[in-house]
């Protein structure tokens, strides 16, 4: 006898924890992510599309942080929306 589990949903609507295991689904919570960046900050999203596109690309130690450390809170919220660890 087996019994079914209900899915698991995670904080962002439409995704649950098996898309986690989906490379299909794991693109597409990937596009909500940049699109949420995109949206909030579009300076830095065109500057982390640039560095995306080409990131050996010369460019200073000191810019390549200055981009990382910019896109980490972005990061942060949602990973925290996604696994609900708000507290």
């Amino acid at each position: 006898m087996t019994t079914e589990q209900p899915a698991l949903s995670l904080g962002i609507d439409g995704f649950r924890y098996a898309d986690l295991h989906d490379p299909i689904r794991l693109r597409a919570l990937h596009d909500t992510f940049c699109a949420r960046v995109a949206t909030a900050s579009p300076e830095l999203w065109s500057a982390w599309e640039a560095y995306q596109a080409d990131p050996d690309a010369p460019r200073p130690a000191t810019e390549r942080s200055d981009l990382i450390v910019r896109m980490a809170p972005h990061l942060s919220r949602f990973l925290i929306e996604l696994f609900r660890v708000e507290e």
